[in-house]
């Protein structure tokens, strides 16, 4: 206070600068940015692109039993290729990313070789088992099989 009662404002301290990160902290920043960009790189390089244009379709069937027709046949129909690509499609499955997950855990069954051809884009092939044979259904492999299997008693 002043000799007249007025108060005197106090000198205003500066504030002190804050600290630097620490260094544990910084580094655990950039460990959690890479860690999400290989995630996001990882999963962008090992989902299947969308599937190209099938322009043939080749398979073969085989089973333990005697005279089975082991024939490898090939399907150029737009119709039949369409047939393939609905029952795909109803159990969200990539024709150009089949994996052995699909298939039924069981020996012997029926199996069917499957190459697929795509218009300007390669080829891919896979392999189903199923247990339920040719006239299975309610799974992609038991419906895949069962189209198979008409198509070749039907003499493709």
């Amino acid at each position: 206070m002043t000799s007249d009662g007025a108060t005197v404002p106090r000198p205003r301290t500066a504030r002190p600068a804050p600290k630097p990160p620490s260094r544990i902290l910084l580094l655990a920043i950039a460990a959690i940015i890479v860690s999400i960009v290989v995630g996001l790189i990882v999963h962008g390089v090992t989902r299947p692109g969308p599937v190209p244009p099938i322009t043939s379709i080749s398979f073969s069937q085989f089973e333990a039993v005697p005279g089975f027709d082991d024939s490898t046949f090939v399907e150029r129909s737009p119709e039949r290729i369409a047939e393939l690509e609905k029952v795909a499609a109803k159990y969200d499955v990539p024709l150009n990313d089949v994996g052995t997950t699909h298939n039924d855990p069981c020996s012997g069954g029926l199996g069917t070789d499957v190459t697929l051809t795509f218009r300007g884009a390669g080829r891919s092939s896979f392999h189903l088992n199923s247990c339920t044979g040719p006239n299975g259904s309610g799974t992609f492999v038991a419906d895949a099989t069962a189209l198979f299997s008409q198509w070749r008693t039907s003499g493709s």
